[in-house]
């Protein structure tokens, strides 16, 4: 299990995950085809990621053997007379693992190929920050010092800060020295590759034309529920929940509103204030169990009571979405991001490469 990494922040997310890892930035089709409306946090509807044998539970492929990244050398490179320490690299490691959990994906397998591509992102963000001085251009030393405020923060104990810190390998002037590299790379990015760049409205109109299928979405579903969650984790708490859940499908089979009695009875923050409705859902959006319920019913039918690991759910279907084709308006914006994403990545690592030509680096792992 990867640890809850408190120093997200401090790696920058564009370098990292535009720049290090050999995957390309996601096509906004993908974003497109999902439901347009994110679930709440907490929503027993939350997505769920399809785990795929060969990465389940954090397994690496057989031709790829894991590694223990503690064992990695105390400085795994060295970028001219800049080291890059082990605890910069699993750190930044954890933020790509975080950001794939929070996109749904399967966690990162721990390879060397998995450290070494995270590792390059390192690379390359330091050879921007020394470029960047070079060009006059620093981090504004009142952001720097906000930012390490915000995380003191989360610390009230100033002894836990500490703690928290050298877990982590790391010491309050490294995380200053962090913070501020990546706000100087952050501001160097932004002035001299983002600002200006145009991108043509013929080219957004074009890459929708000519991806139909990312344009697709598939069919979905309009559905209201109660969820009934147990007050502890003990079978007594179980079989209350239980019992109440069947006790509002009698109120509801005898004519009661299940969007009145959500209002009253949900322990869905996300959905009780709204009659229980949850935006559309396509499949594989939801648990298990909610997803086959959901779609065994016909439109205006209600579900029995169906467990989950969030407790117990009663389900109304409002609505069929049949499979649709996202109108151009509708995806414009995400479109134009995702160009000009990757079109600034292939810029910046253009430039991070010629710089590379120009100095040592050595990899050590």
């Amino acid at each position: 299990m990867i640890r809850r990494p408190f120093l997200l922040f401090l790696i920058s997310v564009a370098l990292i995950t535009q720049l290090a890892c050999s995957g390309g930035a996601e096509a906004p089709g993908g974003a497109a085809a999902k439901s347009p409306a994110g679930t709440p946090s907490g929503d027993p509807s939350k997505p769920q990621a399809d785990i795929p044998d060969t990465v389940a539970q954090g397994e690496a492929p057989k031709s790829r053997p894991r590694v223990d990244p503690t064992k990695f050398p105390d400085v795994v490179a060295r970028v001219g007379d800049s080291p890059i320490l082990r605890s910069d690299l699993l750190n930044a490691a954890q933020q790509v693992a975080a950001q794939s959990a929070q996109a749904g994906a399967p966690p990162p397998a721990p390879t060397l190929d998995y450290f070494r591509e995270v590792l390059d992102g390192l690379v390359v963000r330091q050879l921007l920050y020394v470029d960047a001085k070079a060009q006059g251009i620093t981090a504004n030393e009142a952001e720097v010092k906000r930012r390490i405020d915000e995380i003191k923060k989360r610390f009230p104990d100033p002894k836990k800060f500490t703690e928290a810190l050298a877990a982590q390998g790391f010491t309050e002037k490294g995380l200053t020295e962090n913070a501020r590299m990546t706000l100087c790379v952050d501001r160097f990015v932004a002035e001299k590759f983002a600002a200006g760049f145009q991108l043509p409205e013929t080219a957004v109109r074009g890459y929708y034309d000519s991806h139909p299928n990312e344009m697709k979405v598939a069919e979905r579903r309009k559905v209201r529920h109660i969820l009934i969650r147990p007050e502890g984790p003990d079978p007594v708490a179980k079989e209350k929940a239980k019992k109440l859940a069947e006790e509002l499908l009698t109120r509801i089979q005898k004519g009661e509103a299940l969007a009145t009695l959500a209002s009253q009875y949900s322990a869905d923050p996300g959905s009780k204030g709204n009659g229980g409705e949850l935006p559309p859902l396509g499949k594989g959006e939801t648990v298990p169990p909610f997803e086959q319920a959901a779609w065994a019913l016909e439109k205006g039918q209600l579900s029995g009571v169906v467990e989950s690991q969030f407790g117990f759910h009663l389900i109304e279907l409002i609505e069929v979405l049949p499979p649709s084709v996202v109108p151009y308006d509708q995806v414009r914006g995400r479109i134009e991001q995702f160009l000009r994403q990757r079109d600034l990545k292939k810029t910046v690592r253009a430039h991070a490469d010629t710089l590379r030509t120009k100095t040592k680096v050595e990899v050590l792992i």
